[in-house]
């Protein structure tokens, strides 16, 4: 770092922070063009911050999306794998059978679909899962007859009279067509391409641990270290503070670092944080 820093004529520290801007920049806008093809803005949602680096870089990607709230849930760093312990056993699989709205064959749909859930229940029921909880969910790719891209359509429910099916089908397809394309084609033909199916179990169960609210805010500061923040175009010496022994509800006046023990927050010069009921950490930027 230092002799790529002498080589740019700027200090270790701006180095770093330049390195540390362009991951927040790269992060900012893959967030930005996805929100933008789902139709959200940013700034309307919170932002969750979990993963070893994500508390790292969370404040800098809020600031550049324009997100004022960040939530930082207790184990931040190892929220994947409370993901894993607490998904449910499942398995997804699809299968491809042309069929359109217009001459639906009911009896192959069956077919089609019996096949996949008795895969389904052999993958699920081999992992251990009693037989009488796997549930079965279904999905279709839909397009309009012609067309090269499908999206993803929930069918309605088997147990449903024909016309009954086919009436809700159709209205499942239309409503999200028109959601992601802003109009309806009138009088073209709907088309299944491929049959999906998810079979899973039940979801497991994890107890959250209940740690006893701190009695002051003194035990929970556990120093200080200097920090480069390009707010302030200057190394501060920025305290420290223990995740763990934070009070509920004491506001802390960024910036300000708090550790946890799989993961680090920064918080910003614009920002101030405190801890939730929970003991989530939420973050509030100005």
């Amino acid at each position: 770092m230092g002799r790529l820093a002498a080589d740019l004529g700027v200090s270790p520290e701006r180095c770093a922070w330049g390195i540390h801007d362009l991951i927040n920049e790269s992060m900012s806008e893959a967030a930005a063009m996805h929100a933008s093809d789902c139709g959200i803005d940013p700034r309307s949602l919170p932002m969750v911050a979990f993963g070893g680096a994500g508390p790292v870089h969370a404040y800098g990607v809020a600031c550049k999306l324009g997100v004022k709230t960040v939530i930082c849930p207790v184990g931040a760093g190892v929220t994947s794998a409370v993901g894993l312990l607490i998904a449910p056993v499942a398995v997804d699989l699809a299968a491809s059978s042309f069929m359109t709205a217009r001459r639906w064959d009911f009896a192959a749909m069956r077919a089609v679909l019996g096949e996949l859930e008795a895969q389904g229940a052999d993958t699920v029921r081999s992992a251990g899962t009693d037989p009488s909880s796997i549930v079965f969910s279904y999905t279709v790719d839909m397009r309009h007859v012609g067309q090269g891209y499908e999206i993803s359509v929930p069918l309605p429910t088997l147990d449903l009279p024909e016309e009954a099916f086919l009436r809700q089908l159709s209205d499942n397809f239309f409503k999200l067509y028109k959601e992601l394309y802003g109009r309806i084609v009138a009088g073209s033909d709907i088309e299944v391409i491929t049959w999906r199916l998810r079979a899973s179990g039940p979801k497991g169960a994890l107890r959250r641990p209940e740690g006893a609210a701190a009695a002051s805010q003194e035990p929970a500061l556990k120093g200080s270290r200097p920090v480069y923040f390009h707010e302030r175009r200057a190394t501060v010496q920025t305290p420290v503070y223990d995740h763990y022994q934070l009070a509920p509800d004491v506001p802390i006046e960024g910036p300000a670092i708090v550790e946890q023990r799989e993961s680090t927050v920064v918080v910003g010069p614009r920002a101030r944080v405190h801890v939730d009921a929970r003991g989530n950490l939420i973050m509030t930027i100005s």
